[in-house]
């Protein structure tokens, strides 16, 4: 078998279906790739939903207690059949030729690690939107040069299941939905191994977002960066440099660099919002791992 397709998920059956239903659309042979789904701990019966796309692919659902959506990843490898690992969310689908261009692109780069690109599906929703300019913007900065990249996102990649094991996996250690897969791309660069970028590896992400589920993504993802840091400077005693000033300018106003129109500014303050939010849970977190080990230690983290 060529691919094994993991779906971490937790409480979104709705979500899960839509996913599955687009797994069986896919223009790829069924015989040639399998689809895990591993349950996270969710409150929701998932048996049905998979059930009914069993006569389009060759599904299985695995569960765990809940720790986060890296362990689930790796606890879906521990079972996969496949040559290759393919990793997308719940929340996500994919077109019908995504697995072929994962596959065209490891044919020809077989040793790296394979990215797609992901597309809001909700364009007419304000936080949505956000949050596509803001991953748009942080990949090209990262991946200037599509065939030696520095980070692609987990819910759209695809890797030799012999690399994922040696690697290690991504870090159960990260328990929130936020920098398990940074810190996966920064080991596999680490190790000597390339990103490559296969554009026509498409999914389509349905994140109707509210704005509050905008400041908790975004508050969840400094949370997620401290943790990082802290992981990457144990490995190598540097940790992730500040991209600069300029960058987060940029950023910033990269929206009005486009047009002047309200919807513009609108979006411009949206991504002043998640600037704020992530440098504040990067400092809770920091803060609260601190006292974590002062405890630990013998201290009393009031004092």
């Amino acid at each position: 078998m060529r691919f094994s397709v993991i779906i971490p998920t937790f409480n979104r059956p709705a979500d899960l279906d839509r996913c599955l239903a687009a797994l069986g659309r896919l223009e790829y042979p069924r015989d040639e790739f399998e689809v895990i789904v591993v349950d996270d701990g969710g409150g929701v019966d998932l048996d049905s939903i998979v059930a009914k796309h069993r006569n389009q692919i060759r599904v299985t659902l695995l569960r765990q207690a809940n720790r986060g959506p890296g362990a689930a990843r790796n606890h879906g490898a521990e079972h996969a059949a496949g040559l290759f690992l393919a990793f997308i969310d719940d929340d996500c689908a994919p077109i019908p030729e995504w697995l072929g261009a994962l596959d065209a692109a490891l044919t020809r780069a077989s040793d790296a690690l394979i990215g797609g690109r992901t597309i809001n599906a909700f364009p007419g929703n304000p936080n949505s939107a956000a949050v596509q300019l803001i991953s748009d913007y942080f990949r090209a900065h990262m991946n200037r040069d599509p065939e030696r990249g520095l980070f692609c996102p987990s819910n759209n990649i695809a890797i030799a299941t012999e690399s994922f094991t040696k690697i290690g996996g991504f870090d159960a250690g990260f328990a929130r939905p936020a920098g398990e897969d940074r810190d996966f791309c920064d080991r596999w660069l680490a190790s000597g191994r390339r990103i490559v970028t296969a554009a026509g590896a498409v999914v389509l992400h349905y994140r109707d977002m509210s704005l509050r589920g905008f400041w908790k993504l975004y508050f969840n993802y400094g949370r997620g960066s401290a943790v990082f840091s802290e992981a990457r400077q144990r490995r190598s005693a540097e940790s992730w440099r500040f991209a600069g000033w300029r960058f987060h300018l940029g950023l910033v106003t990269c929206p009005l660099r486009k047009s002047l129109s309200p919807w513009s500014l609108y979006l411009s303050m949206l991504i002043v919002v998640e600037e704020v939010a992530k440098a504040l849970g990067h400092a809770c977190e920091k803060r609260a791992r601190k006292q974590q080990r002062l405890v630990a230690g013998g201290t009393f983290a009031g004092r």
